[in-house]
């Protein structure tokens, strides 16, 4: 077990400020800079570890349009790392990123460094000390962004599989065939019939959802963001928007990220980590009151936390192992940076 550092009072210690930071690293739609000039995005803040190991397990990073899931430790300063001989316990052999206040010496070790503003944690840390603590029932915020990425890489996985064997175009139809086929096994009373969801289908190969997959394969330089907002609103056919949404952010994203080149990944990312929801789903409401829907990301990890509960699935790395994900996708990367 950890022990908490007493020796200063004039200053919050790192177990303290351990669960701030987690907070201050929670928002996936910001994105911070490395000390070696590259730009990372949080999509996940991992989980604290109350054991002997890195503060924070199954982190998971966007850089260079490639998703790294690793260990992340925090000190105050980068020397630290070398004062408590991490370089030499093998608990922190799957670190991926460093995370200080001060780098005030340079490390040779694999993995990024990034330095946090002192003032800005502290202020976190004082806020939440003021507050009472609430401690949910079903799972932390910091969980949710696990099973929102959990489900976005197993939609991209299974759209991988499908593309290495047909073409963009046949991939996006063949993809909607089994997305609809779900949709009308899960719900009592759908929107739509069979033969509705078959015309719609029909309609794919002349949509603007090919367009729109057919540049970000040809890496053409377009406003992704903008591009998702504008399909969201245009008909296919004489489809409901509701579907129509469902369609973009389960089949045609998730199909957008295997093709992308670097670039286009991570505005794809930017996208689904910054994009607010529609509409808000009575039946999430009912089931999480105390999570927000603000968000897209919000929606689908609760989505993905009711499927996943039945199989006891709580980390990022047993859902990549149980749908043999990180042999899929050439830009996930597990314990690497």
């Amino acid at each position: 077990m950890k022990k908490i550092d007493k020796n200063s009072s004039k200053e919050p210690n790192e177990v303290f400020l351990q669960k701030p930071l987690q907070k201050y690293l929670s928002d996936p739609s910001k994105t911070f800079n490395l000390t070696d000039g590259r730009v990372v995005q949080v999509l996940s803040p991992g989980r604290l570890n109350p054991h002997e190991g890195p503060d924070y397990l199954e982190m998971a990073l966007l850089i260079d349009g490639k998703v790294h899931i690793g260990d992340a430790e925090f000190h105050k300063k980068t020397s630290l790392w070398l004062s408590h001989n991490h370089a030499q316990n093998p608990h922190y052999k799957s670190v991926i990123l460093h995370i200080v206040f001060e780098n005030d010496i340079e490390l040779k070790e694999n993995f990024a460094t990034l330095i946090v503003d002192k003032t800005e944690l502290e202020k976190i840390a004082n806020d939440n000390n003021k507050d009472t603590e609430e401690d949910l029932e079903t799972f932390s915020i910091e969980e949710l962004q696990n099973f929102a990425l959990m489900r976005l890489l197993r939609f991209t996985s299974d759209a991988q599989r499908v593309v290495n064997d047909y073409s963009v175009n046949e991939s996006l139809v063949i993809l909607a065939k089994i997305f609809f086929e779900r949709y009308l096994s899960r719900r009592r009373r759908p929107n739509y019939d069979n033969t509705d969801l078959e015309k719609l289908v029909d309609k794919l190969p002349d949509s603007n959802l090919v367009v729109f997959l057919n540049k970000i394969a040809n890496s053409h330089r377009f406003s992704i963001t903008d591009e998702l907002v504008l399909l969201m609103k245009t008909k296919i056919h004489q489809e409901g928007s509701a579907i129509r949404r469902e369609l973009i952010l389960n089949v045609v994203v998730p199909l957008a990220l295997t093709i992308a080149d670097e670039e286009s990944r991570i505005s794809l990312f930017v996208w689904y980590w910054s994009t607010p929801s529609f509409n808000k789903y009575g039946v999430l409401a009912r089931k999480f009151p105390e999570f927000p829907q603000n968000f897209i990301w919000q929606q689908q990890g609760m989505l993905e936390y009711t499927k996943e509960i039945e199989h006891k699935t709580s980390t990022i790395t047993e859902m990549i192992d149980r749908f043999k994900i990180e042999g899929t996708l050439n830009f996930l990367k597990l314990g690497e940076i």
